[in-house]
């Protein structure tokens, strides 16, 4: 397959990429800026040595699982695989699954929610609807 039939795709996602940045960004600044939240309010807070102990056994346990589920379940074959996509792109959309979309899904509308609401787990329920309901940001595609 040809790098310009990724084109369109590429575009696509460098759009979707930067649209969630900037929603992040316009969000941490009603929270930090306007409502003076501090950074403890959503659950962030410096990395550590135990989050990194914990992503090593996670990776481990990911790795074994996988390995086991691979003997029961066949992969299937698509037209377009994600290898054929730029590496910088792919490395674009997990730091942005990352960071962005866990702190708009989980950090602001949770807590923001749930101190509107008064309820964590309303604001955990309508933030769960609104994450379902919205278009998947990497799809299996066919080029056209």
């Amino acid at each position: 397959m040809a790098l310009d039939d990724f084109e369109p795709y590429v575009r696509g996602d460098i759009r979707s990429i930067s649209g969630e940045w900037l929603v992040a960004l316009i969000l941490s600044a009603i929270a930090f800026g306007f409502e003076r939240r501090i950074p403890g309010f959503f659950g962030l807070r410096m990395f550590g040595w135990r989050d990194l102990l914990a992503m090593a056994c996670v990776l481990v346990a990911a790795f074994l699982f996988s390995g086991i589920a691979s003997r029961f379940v066949r992969a299937p074959s698509f037209d377009l695989q994600l290898s054929g996509v730029p590496l910088s792109l792919r490395a674009g959309l997990v730091l942005t699954a990352g960071i962005c979309e866990e702190f708009i899904y989980r950090g602001f509308a949770i807590e923001e929610l749930g101190a509107l609401a008064g309820s964590r787990w309303l604001a955990a329920l309508i933030s769960l609807i609104f994450s379902l309901c919205r278009t998947p940001g990497y799809t299996v595609f066919r080029p056209p």
